[in-house]
């Protein structure tokens, strides 16, 4: 290695050329970048004009993203929905963040989005399959209760347990005096 003292001292001296109206070490003389008197290389500034640009944030579109993951795993309850709108707000405060230039993010929040949908979806979905389920269950108990009182059916029959009255159908018992 070099010294600094050595190295400056042959490539940044004054030649027997210069008339003293060029820098010191300038490019034109040692093909080596400018330098100032001291010989150290000036300090990298941007071009002039041009704004210091500040480091980019991600943390809207993080967030989204990970609040867009709880949405679609959790989705067919109720969880789902209710994460599914802070998803939204964070992904669109993170998209306005790319558009101005202060952030990142863009991909992930976009990813949430579309996380969100599958969620709402899967909500929508869920809560029709459950829908169903609990239509066919009140017809099933409604059949069960006529087959009750027609008395016509062996297998069907009244009972009382805890002070309530119950058809017993098919191994299931099924509620007469419902408090809808």
């Amino acid at each position: 290695m070099i010294p600094e003292d050595a190295f400056c001292s042959r490539y940044l001296s004054k030649s027997s050329t210069d008339t003293g109206d060029k820098p010191h070490g300038s490019t034109k003389e040692t093909g080596l970048p400018p330098t100032n008197e001291n010989g150290s290389a000036p300090a990298a500034q941007p071009a002039h004009g041009a704004p210091v640009e500040a480091p980019k944030k991600k943390w809207a579109a993080v967030t989204a993203l990970v609040l867009g993951i709880i949405s679609a795993l959790t989705g067919f309850i109720i969880l789902g929905a209710f994460t599914a709108i802070p998803t939204v707000i964070f992904a669109i405060i993170a998209l306005v963040m790319v558009k101005r230039g202060t952030g990142k993010g863009k991909v992930m929040a976009i990813v949430s989005l579309v996380l969100v949908a599958v969620a709402m979806v899967t909500f929508v979905l869920g809560n029709n399959v459950r829908a169903e389920r609990d239509a066919r269950l009140k017809q099933r108990a409604q059949e069960a209760i006529q087959k009750c009182e027609s008395k016509e059916f062996v297998g069907a029959y009244y009972t009382e347990k805890d002070g309530k009255r119950y058809c017993a159908y098919g191994g299931w018992l099924y509620p007469v005096d419902d408090d809808k």
